[in-house]
């Protein structure tokens, strides 16, 4: 059996809820509704003759010392457990890491520490930079499968987990396998230990492959993810870290499916400056975006990437496919313009067109309210709803010449009665 494992229990989802070793370990996973994990713990045996007070990261459990003692288990066993609370990693009760797009941060008493990342092209981590006095205190070298090469590295399997893909890299029990969200990966064999979630999308491939066999050139994403990206305005000026944080702030959305990226942006058929007030909106494909959502998040342009959850009543895939649709449906109408202050009903921008766009795949008001709380600098528009449509536009022009003609109608009529 693959790493001595000897059951599998999943949930509804397909989540492995329980693993269960040979020789009488375990991990037990928590999830969410929407399969995040939260919490994971494990049970690792100790060999009788070990002191169990030597166990690293571990918690010294007297009722499983007891249970294994009367279940025939050749050892004690210690407990470690693992909490998600968002981007902070608590261990055995205590703030392990602290996760940031390219790093991590560690506490110790007051002080902070932060940690960076040195990844290649395919967002491999391959070494880790303390970011108070620059020393390298990780190196990590792979094989093309994510098997890890010990004797070219520097504590490569000690430290932190976050390594293959920038995945997180499970040794519990000896299971050395990489959490990929939506399934474990088992680099040696190399396989997935899962049925991939959209393998009927690619019904002429195994459901158990990575990136098709040809890890060189793909990465395999987490699995169907709707993204929010809020950065920097693209092709803008750079003011500084300041004018980076709280100036101006531009949105696109990606939908990863399977093996695919799904991007939309929209902004002004004008570039620069003169783009600001003026132009036709229209969706567009900045070179700065793509190099953003290619770069796991490692770009200085990048202000936060916020995961959109499924609206309550859609699936995973549904929302997907939802978000896309909408995306795709705009209407594309000569007369609407780009205008960084969108006061009228035939003027967007990229934050308008953002929030249209979740807003018509089912994302309520009230939530789109929590995304924009989350989005820093100045996002002019974010929230307000937009003629997305062709019907959409094409009435919302309607009504703009309607006006125009009754104001002038009036006008004539102020004039004949003077």
């Amino acid at each position: 059996m693959v790493n001595s494992i000897q059951d599998i229990t999943y949930d509804n989802s397909g989540n492995p809820v329980r693993i269960s070793f040979a020789d009488g370990g375990s991990i037990s996973n928590v999830y969410s509704s929407t399969g995040e994990k939260l919490k994971a713990l494990s049970y690792a045996v100790i060999p009788k003759e070990s002191d169990p007070i030597g166990s690293v990261n571990s918690a010294w459990d007297p009722q499983a010392a007891e249970a294994s003692a009367s279940g025939g288990i050749s050892g004690a066993l210690s407990r470690s457990t693992v909490e998600c609370h968002g981007p902070v990693i608590y261990r055995n009760g205590m703030v392990d890491m602290v996760l940031f797009p390219g790093g991590y941060a560690t506490l110790s008493g007051s002080r902070v520490t932060f940690h960076y990342y040195t990844q290649d092209y395919l967002g491999n981590n391959r070494a880790v930079i303390n970011g108070s006095n620059g020393t390298i205190e990780q190196t990590v070298a792979y094989y093309p499968f994510g098997g890890i090469i010990a004797d070219l590295g520097t504590k490569p399997t000690s430290g932190q987990p976050y390594k293959f893909g920038g995945k997180e890299l499970l040794t519990a029990n000896g299971l050395n396998e990489y959490d990929f969200g939506s399934r474990f990966y088992y680099s040696a064999v190399p396989h997935f230990t899962k049925l991939d979630p959209l393998c009927e999308k690619y019904y002429w491939l195994s459901p158990y492959l990575y990136c098709i066999n040809n890890p060189v050139n793909a990465i395999d994403p987490d699995g169907k993810d709707v993204f929010l990206y809020a950065t920097t305005l693209p092709g803008g000026p750079d003011y500084g870290e300041i004018y980076r944080k709280y100036g101006p702030t531009h949105t696109f959305i990606t939908v990863v499916k399977g093996k695919t990226t799904h991007y939309f942006a929209f902004g002004s058929e004008i570039d620069g400056i003169e783009g600001a007030t003026k132009g036709h909106l229209k969706q567009r494909f900045y070179k700065q975006d793509q190099e953003i959502y290619s770069s796991n998040g490692e770009n200085v342009n990048l202000k936060v990437k916020i995961k959109i959850d499924p609206p309550e009543g859609l699936s995973s895939d549904d929302f997907d496919n939802a978000v896309i649709e909408v995306a795709n449906s705009y209407g594309d109408q000569e007369g609407i313009t780009y205008h960084f202050a969108t006061s009228s009903e035939t003027t967007g921008n990229c934050n308008t067109s953002t929030s249209t766009i979740l807003f018509k795949a089912g994302v309520s008001k009230e939530n789109l309210s929590k995304i924009r709380s989350k989005i820093p600098g100045l996002d002019w528009g974010f929230g307000d709803i937009k003629p997305w449509t062709d019907t959409e536009q094409i009435n919302a022009l309607k009504n703009v010449v309607e006006s125009f003609t009754r104001i002038l109608r009036y006008g004539k009529l102020e004039e004949a009665l003077h």
